[in-house]
């Protein structure tokens, strides 16, 4: 058997002699990786819930933008309905020790993968009104690079920005140098509200050093 820690490892595997016929787990659920579960190449793999992270990265803007406040920032639009009827499908759940939402992960199998093939969305995110007003929002990709991020998580919030009247803006880091990401942090007079994924997690100074 074979588990990593991520689809590309993974996939390594399939054409590694070293690896004959054995279960291969990856982790990601990026669109190569399910495919390969549907052919019988790959065994599993797990699913972040990408479109759950992208949908709820942008429904925490967008609540906060329309001038939700207390708990509605991290309810409307999670665990019950915005103002717009949007509700992510998913199961996300609020932690209020690290404040932070998390959306659930999920085993994927031969017996399901077709639910998360290339192109399915959830179905909870409803275009929103023109009478919305439309955000524009920084946000980068630490590492530009990572297969995950580049190829799962940028579009599926390019395709969740388009229902939720946002223009993102998008940064793409090297996954190495904390600048390949905060030199681009500029202009910000610019933007409605910002997103930021740090290449390092105690960077933090570098951007609220630019805002406050």
């Amino acid at each position: 058997m074979f588990v990593s820690n991520n689809d590309g490892m993974a996939e390594g595997c399939l054409s590694n002699p070293s690896f004959p016929n054995v279960p291969i787990f990856g982790y990601d659920a990026n669109a190569d990786a399910v495919a390969d579960i549907g052919t019988g190449k790959m065994t599993g793999t797990v699913s972040q819930n990408v479109d759950a992270q992208a949908a709820g990265t942008l429904q925490m803007i967008r609540n906060i933008c329309d001038g939700l406040t207390g708990e509605d920032v991290y309810k409307k639009g999670f665990t019950e309905n915005d103002q717009y009827g949007n509700k992510i499908s998913a199961s996300m759940e609020y932690i209020s020790s690290t404040k932070a939402v998390l959306a659930s992960n999920t085993a994927v199998t031969a017996a399901n993968y077709t639910n998360y093939t290339s192109g399915s969305r959830d179905t909870g995110i409803a275009q929103l009104t023109s009478s919305a007003k439309t955000l524009k929002v920084w946000i980068d990709l630490y590492n530009a690079s990572d297969n995950f991020l580049s190829s799962s998580y940028k579009p599926a919030l390019e395709y969740y920005a388009g229902k939720m009247n946002i223009n993102l803006s998008f940064t793409l880091g090297d996954g190495s140098s904390e600048n390949s990401v905060s030199d681009y942090f500029v202009n910000l007079d610019n933007f409605d509200a910002f997103a930021v994924n740090m290449v390092k997690t105690n960077s933090g100074s570098l951007y609220t050093g630019k805002i406050i």
